[in-house]
């Protein structure tokens, strides 16, 4: 497996652990009977939930940028540092960002965020000839 694809692999595993998580807290806070109905009714989007559920919704946001980026490297064989050491940035920018978002820590959430675009900015100048 090369690395630009076990990245990619790596980016889809986060989200996937927080859709886990969210479901998990979800059936905690509902209760399984209310969990199996078709959920008309909103949860609250304020505290914990709220910032999971905004976890969530920048995660794909984000990953809507790197995942085809990243794709293409591995579609057009191209593994150079900046792809590499892009995607690595990346992927520890948004375990962090994870973390920091969801413990309500504004300022490292930030800091991550930036990071995290920065990985996948290095990624597409990567991709340039």
């Amino acid at each position: 497996m090369t690395t630009p694809i076990a990245l990619l692999i790596m980016s889809l595993a986060i989200l996937l652990i927080i859709n886990m998580i969210q479901a998990t807290i979800g059936i905690i806070g509902r209760g399984i009977p209310a969990s199996l109905g078709n959920r008309e009714a909103q949860e609250s989007q304020e505290g914990f939930n709220g910032r999971l559920a905004r976890t969530k919704a920048n995660t794909v946001e984000n990953l809507l940028l790197f995942a085809p980026l990243m794709a293409a490297a591995v579609g057009l064989g191209v593994e150079n540092d900046l792809i590499v050491y892009g995607g690595m940035t990346y992927i520890a920018a948004r375990v962090l960002y994870t973390f920091a978002y969801m413990a309500g820590i504004p300022g490292l959430r930030t800091v991550t965020w930036v990071v995290g675009v920065g990985g996948t900015v290095a990624v597409a100048i990567g991709l340039l000839p």
